[in-house]
């Protein structure tokens, strides 16, 4: 037979046939789980960039808060009101500076602090006292004073930049508002480095003036962002951005003012090559495994394409099933041996192409449990962030019971079933000043045990008994399996102790520690 004969029959051409389709239905599953992985990746992280999106929305709210307690606290110190009300700045930079000293600022960002007289005008800058000229009162401030109510705010400081304020009034003896202090933070650099750095995500601030970056490879500009793009974030969630050389999966939060006047846009993205990283790991993967596959296949079939010419109608159906993605039907067909063999080839190649999509499936599960971790987790930080607020409400409310609203909220925690506030006498002696949760007998027991220490733990450092049952005097009993105290520490020793307690073992994780 001349060479060129071969071509000519009809083995070959059924060889050269099922070869072609095998690979190209290796290519179909190979695209498809490739398209598969890559729209998940694609969600996965729009819903990650939109749930950072709503936390440094809340994180910028609290920050708000934190600035008007900071300010509200500085205004009712005495030396700080007559101070203001002499105009003595000298005495008010020495009050600001012990300030900065008892409390540093958990904000990121620069601190800065200004004060105010009664019709706004500025009397000092504490951050920068050479520069005590403004331009023109602040609005805000104009209305902190009118309306004598603190107020957190985001605006335009003429020094700091975007900032995130907090503006208390300042009253005399006879309440009268006789000026205003005002506590900031620059959202600047370092502000938006560690949000990026806590949320994962490339982030800038984009005011009418400029753009303020978390990092430099970002590379927004002003004009970057369309209305449009405004729109499509505010419309879908998310917008995909081409800034400099890459894509962005991109969110975008804007900041108003008390008066809702727009202030300033945080961007915040994430690299598309970064969301593709994963899916091309997966489908390189899939490919060798299906590429293995159909190459054993291949070969197969070339070698028994030249006896089996008579039972192919069942095996060309059954390709079809497995381009139509029916990986489920066993393949059976009859005939010679060698046909039989083929359809088991074929067969092989189905279950390896069913496992692939299986392992697909099974890293979309891990995906989803990941997402539902991290949405336990965010839910947990949620309950633990309104359980601080609701503290320091009750604690800056001018109301009676400001003690017992912190047990009431404390108790409030999916982990803690009873709540303690007691404060000790000259001798030292602890008394119950407020609780929850607990009988009369329960929180007496549980003071004379945290009094006498336990296990060498003393009130001082703070005492953690995560399992009352070990006790020789067990406070079981009383409903107690386990209770963490923690001192109330001021210059002349402990003028008290917060405790909360649980009916079973107590499971004490850093946040709950950091929490108490």
């Amino acid at each position: 037979m001349r060479f060129g004969g071969i071509f000519r029959t009809l083995g070959f051409q059924i060889a050269l046939a099922m070869s072609t389709l095998i690979i190209g239905v290796s290519a179909l599953v190979v695209w498809q789980v490739g398209g598969l992985l890559r729209q998940n990746e694609m969600d996965r992280y729009t819903d990650e960039i939109i749930a950072s999106r709503d936390q440094l929305s809340q994180q910028i709210a609290t920050d708000r808060e934190l600035s008007t307690t900071g300010a509200i606290v500085l205004a009712n110190q005495a030396d700080m009101r007559a101070a203001i009300e002499d105009g003595e700045v000298v005495s008010i930079l020495q009050f600001a500076s012990e300030y900065y000293q008892r409390t540093s600022s958990p904000l990121p960002g620069t601190p800065g602090l200004q004060v105010y007289d009664a019709e706004g005008e500025l009397i000092v800058r504490a951050h920068d006292p050479l520069r005590g000229r403004q331009r023109v009162v602040p609005k805000e401030v104009r209305q902190v004073i009118s309306t004598r109510t603190a107020l957190g705010v985001i605006r335009i400081d003429e020094l700091l930049g975007p900032s995130v304020v907090g503006i208390a009034p300042v009253f005399d003896d006879n309440e009268n508002v006789v000026g205003a202090i005002e506590v900031l933070t620059a959202l600047d650099q370092s502000y938006l480095r560690e949000r990026s750095r806590i949320l994962g995500v490339e982030m800038a601030l984009l005011t009418e003036d400029g753009v303020v970056q978390a990092d430099s490879d970002v590379g927004v500009e002003r004009g970057d962002i369309t209305e449009a793009d405004r729109q499509e974030a505010f419309l879908h969630g998310t917008v995909m951005l081409d800034l400099g050389d890459g894509s962005y999966l991109s969110t975008i939060l804007p900041l108003r003012s008390f008066d809702e006047d727009w202030v300033a846009d945080l961007y915040l993205g994430i690299d598309e090559s970064v969301i593709l990283e994963g899916v091309s790991e997966v489908r390189w993967a899939a490919m060798r495994a299906t590429a293995i596959g159909a190459a054993l296949a291949v070969i197969l079939t070339g070698g028994l394409a030249f006896v089996a010419v008579r039972p192919l109608r069942e095996l060309v159906d059954a390709a079809r099933r497995i381009q139509a993605n029916d990986l489920d039907t066993p393949i059976g067909t009859g005939g010679p041996t060698e046909v039989l063999e083929l359809a088991d080839a074929l067969d092989d190649l189905r279950l390896a192409v069913r496992q692939s999509r299986e392992a697909m499936i099974s890293v979309n599960r891990d995906l989803a449990s990941k997402m539902d971790q991290s949405t336990a987790s965010l839910t947990d930080a949620t309950q633990e962030l309104a359980v601080m607020h609701g503290v320091l409400g009750a604690l800056s409310s001018d109301a009676p019971g400001g003690l017992g609203g912190v047990v009431e909220t404390l108790i409030e925690l999916d982990w803690a079933d009873g709540a303690l506030i007691a404060l000790a006498n000259e001798e030292g002696r602890l008394s119950s000043a407020a609780s929850a949760g607990m009988t009369p007998v329960a929180r007496e027991a549980l003071i004379s045990l945290i009094e006498r220490g336990v296990r060498g733990q003393r009130i001082e450092s703070g005492i953690v008994v995560a399992d009352t049952g070990d006790l020789p005097d067990s406070l079981r009993m009383y409903e107690i399996g386990g209770f963490a105290a923690q001192p109330m520490v001021e210059p002349d020793g402990v003028a008290g102790i917060v405790a909360v307690t649980t009916r079973r073992a107590l499971r004490l994780t850093p946040s709950r520690t950091e929490l108490l």
